[in-house]
């Protein structure tokens, strides 16, 4: 699997389908160029959910079903393809601070060192910090943000490219 569309659906995807959830249009696109049909859009609010067929079988294939972490192969992938990765998982789950910093989210352990591993792999320092994850002011147990400043773009949508300061 590309590893740009790996990210996208470790960040937006659902973790026991071939379905992604996001409100970008190019996300959706991406798996289009890449050959995915994709099914029909489900509204969900501001965001779509849409099925790109064949991507179970694949996700199956390399152990992720109901598993989302980084697999070992794409964390010692070249740098390109490392970078891609991350431009993935920034464009579905990442954001830039108004200082322009970095910042991915996430409420599993896995993908946390996953991450972390992967920012480390591209020479940039990266700060982990834990907090308390809520829903409706419901207590959903921890999450991690992740803090860094890489030398080059982290992301490939231009929303959240433009406020990126390397």
């Amino acid at each position: 699997l590309d590893p740009y569309l790996l990210g996208l659906w470790l960040g937006d995807g659902t973790s026991t389908a071939g379905e992604i959830t996001s409100a970008d249009p190019e996300v959706f696109e991406a798996f289009r160029t890449a050959g995915f049909d994709l099914g029909l859009p489900q509204r969900k609010s501001k965001a779509t959910t849409r099925c790109a067929k064949g991507l179970i079988t694949v996700l199956r294939g390399m152990g992720l079903y109901g598993n989302k972490h980084i697999p070992e192969s794409y964390l010692r992938g070249s740098r390109a393809q490392r970078s891609a990765l991350l431009c993935g998982l920034m464009d579905t789950e990442g954001s830039a601070t108004k200082e322009g910093a970095c910042e991915f989210t996430t409420t599993s352990p896995a993908l946390r060192d996953g991450f972390c591993e992967l920012v480390r792999s591209l020479g940039t320092v990266v700060n982990a910090r834990e907090s308390r994850a809520k829903l409706n002011g419901r207590d959903c147990g921890p999450k991690w943000r992740m803090k860094f400043r890489p030398r080059e773009t982290a992301f490939r949508l231009e929303r959240k490219s433009s406020r990126q300061k390397p």
